[in-house]
C-alpha cells in the first residue's frame, strides 16, 4: 500500500504526465496487436512498445529496492537500450517509406554510429569527455533524435512533391512521422534543459519533464494508435 502511494507521488511531481503516457502506450500496444497485417514493421513497433512498458514498470518497482546510485545507473542503461531499439524501429520504418537505396544506406550508417556511441557509453560512461554522468546520458539520448529528425523532414518534403491525392489523415506514415518528429524535437529541448536543471532537481525540472518529455511521448503513442487503426500498411 505504501509503495502504491509512493508511486502515485512520483506521478504527481510530474503532474501525472507519466501515468497518462503509460495509459496511451498500453492502448497503442493493444491496437498494434489487433492490427491484422503482421509485417516486420508492425512487429518491430509491438516489440518496442512491449520492451518500453516492461522497463517503465521495472524502473518504478526497483526505485524502492536499489540505492540511488545503482538506480540511476540502471535507468540510464535501460534507456540507452530502448533508444537503440527505438532508432532501429524508426529507421526501418523510414527505409520502407522512402524505398530508396541511398536513404537506406544512410539509415544503416546512422544506426551503426549510434550503436557505436552507445557501446562506448555503456563501457566507459564517456568519462574521457566528462565526469558528469547526467550530461553524458542526456547527450547520448539527444543524439538519437538528432539522427532521426532529418528523415522526418525528408518525409514532409516527399509529401509536398508527391502527386498522390490521398488525404494526409488517411496515411499511416503521416501519423507515425509526425509523432516521431514531435517527440524528437521536444525531447532534445528537454535534455538540454534537464542537463542544467537536474543539478538542483527543482520545480522546473519536473514541469519541463511533464511538458517536453512525457506529453510529447503521449502524443507519439496516440499517433501510433491512429496509424495502426487505419488498417493500412504503415509505410503508405
Amino acid at each position: 500500500m505504501n509503495n502504491t502511494l509512493d508511486i502515485l507521488k512520483r506521478f504527481e511531481v510530474f503532474y501525472y504526465a507519466p501515468l497518462l503516457m503509460f495509459i496511451t502506450e498500453i492502448v497503442a500496444l493493444i491496437i498494434s496487436i489487433l492490427y491484422k497485417q503482421k509485417d516486420l514493421i508492425v512487429k518491430l513497433f509491438i516489440s518496442l512498445l512491449i520492451f518500453d512498458i516492461i522497463i517503465f514498470l521495472f524502473d518504478y518497482w526497483i526505485f524502492y529496492h536499489l540505492p540511488q546510485k545503482k538506480l540511476i545507473d540502471f535507468v540510464n542503461k535501460t534507456n540507452t537500450l530502448i533508444s537503440i531499439l527505438e532508432l532501429g524501429t524508426y529507421s526501418y520504418f523510414f527505409s520502407k517509406v522512402f524505398n530508396e537505396r541511398k536513404i537506406s544506406k544512410s539509415l544503416v550508417l546512422v544506426n551503426f554510429l549510434y550503436l557505436t556511441f552507445c557501446t562506448v557509453f555503456l563501457i566507459t560512461k564517456l568519462k574521457f569527455i566528462s565526469n558528469n554522468y547526467y550530461y553524458m546520458t542526456f547527450l547520448l539520448n539527444s543524439i538519437e533524435y538528432v539522427f532521426i529528425i532529418p528523415f522526418c523532414l525528408l518525409y514532409y518534403k516527399k509529401l509536398i512533391n508527391s502527386p498522390s491525392k490521398v488525404n494526409l489523415p488517411e496515411r499511416p506514415s503521416f501519423w507515425l512521422s509526425t509523432g516521431i518528429l514531435i517527440c524528437s524535437t521536444s525531447s532534445i529541448c528537454f535534455y538540454l534543459l534537464a542537463s542544467l536543471l537536474i543539478i538542483q532537481y527543482n520545480y522546473y525540472y519536473f514541469l519541463f519533464g511533464a511538458v517536453l518529455y512525457f506529453l510529447p511521448l503521449t502524443i507519439n503513442f496516440l499517433f501510433i494508435s491512429k496509424a495502426m487503426s487505419l488498417k493500412k500498411r504503415l509505410f503508405e
